[in-house]
């Protein structure tokens, strides 16, 4: 699956990131993007990137481990089932798991 803008003067649309299979999506106050993308057939595990619509740039933040202990490294946490995902004003990235409603993730990032 790919992100997508429109540019609203032009009218143009323009691939921003392939972002494999997408599960939701937000923005903070900046006009970053957040996306999460779940499981795919080859059993890539979940993980929330972060997207420059105007660098057209993608990093992955947090999520592709196989870790789901408190204290761990970002790149190894483990996520399951992510349908929604929240940004807050301070930047911390809230993230749910669908499969277990009293397990919320809060991630901080650096």
């Amino acid at each position: 699956s790919r992100l997508r803008a429109v540019h609203l003067t032009t009218g143009i649309i323009q691939n921003v990131r392939s972002v494999g299979f997408p599960t939701s999506l937000t923005s903070d106050s900046s006009g970053l993007l957040y996306v999460t993308r779940g499981t795919t057939n080859n059993g890539s595990p979940w993980i929330v990137n972060r997207i420059d619509p105007v660098a057209l740039t993608s990093t992955r933040l947090v999520g592709g481990g196989n870790n789901i202990n408190d204290g761990v490294p970002l790149l190894e946490v483990s996520f399951t089932n992510v349908r929604d995902l929240e940004v807050d004003a301070l930047g911390r990235i809230y993230v749910p798991n669908a499969a277990n409603p009293n397990d919320l993730r809060v991630v901080t990032l650096p």
